[in-house]
């Protein structure tokens, strides 16, 4: 989590334990942004700067062994931290105008999403070594299916299955307001999820296949490490699913701007949503939701 104050640690909400990371003032490009006095900064930094933070483990030995990955700047930059690190470690992601979306760990692998469907990778063991290289192409061949989508896109997330395979998701939503002459006036959403796609990445020949039925699992995605988790060992949960946050970082800056809202369930097989924790008690001008997993 990142802190008023611009400090970064990673937080075990159940034992309270947190480890500290650089801060926001280290990353290779610190936000350029001049203070007002009136405690702006840190929600303009959070908001705007700092798009997601994300946990992965890169020792299949080592379960202590982890980095951080953050994806921040409006051009979708990516850098890294280790625990102990003094500053963030900027990361070579090929065009400074395809932004990353999304960072997972699969096996042996960290492989980046890019706005434009590409997918590419590095090697966990390069994570050792004090700069990271030019990530190598895994898949491209999702530019077409972005393309040619019938609806805008809002989100795309990357994810492992229960069964190790890549996973893209894709989210819809639609915007919400009328138009009176040459102004907009707002109803009391300015946005509203009203469904999503998923795809897996072939193995073989790296096409994108779409998918409406994950079997025994539910997928998790937010402003978050987007996951996947088993319906058989997680009972309590609806297979065939999808849980999300309200992941819109700009909308939390203030309430005005009806930010937390966006929360439910979407079947896949029955194109079926359900929302959840619509009150305004949800509310926060600091943070969106997270999803918490805790390790059993």
């Amino acid at each position: 989590m990142a802190t008023r104050d611009l400090s970064i640690r990673l937080f075990n909400p159940i034992t309270k334990a947190n480890i500290c990371f650089p801060s926001v003032e280290t990353f290779p490009n610190p936000p350029e942004y001049v203070d007002d006095e009136k405690g702006d900064y840190p929600h303009w930094c959070l908001s705007f700067f700092l798009s997601k933070l994300i946990v992965l483990k890169v020792s299949q030995i080592d379960h202590d062994e982890f980095v951080i990955m953050a994806l921040y700047n409006e051009k979708g930059c990516l850098a890294f931290a280790r625990h102990g690190d003094q500053s963030w470690t900027s990361i070579y992601v090929n065009k400074i105008d395809n932004m990353v979306v999304d960072v997972v760990v699969v096996e042996d692998r960290v492989f980046a999403m890019y706005e434009d469907g590409a997918v590419r990778y590095w090697n966990i063991t390069e994570f050792q070594n004090p700069e990271l290289g030019k990530p190598t192409d895994y898949t491209l061949s999702g530019l077409n299916i972005l393309n040619n989508s019938e609806r805008a896109i809002s989100n795309l997330y990357l994810l492992q299955s229960i069964n190790s395979n890549l996973l893209v998701v894709l989210r819809y939503k639609d915007d919400l307001f009328v138009s009176d002459d040459e102004y907009f006036i707002f109803q009391d959403k300015v946005y509203e999820t009203d469904g999503f796609k998923v795809y897996q990445i072939n193995p073989i020949d790296k096409s994108w296949d779409e998918i409406v039925d994950l079997g025994e699992a539910a997928l998790f995605v937010g402003n978050n490490s987007s996951m996947s988790v088993s319906t058989v060992q997680a009972k309590c949960l609806q297979r065939n699913c999808i849980y999300f946050t309200d992941d819109e970082n700009q909308c939390w800056t203030s309430p005005k701007e009806f930010g937390g809202h966006d929360m439910g369930v979407y079947d896949i097989k029955c194109n079926k949503l359900w929302r959840f924790y619509e009150g305004v008690d949800m509310n926060s001008t600091f943070c969106t939701p997270l999803w918490f997993i805790p390790r059993l």
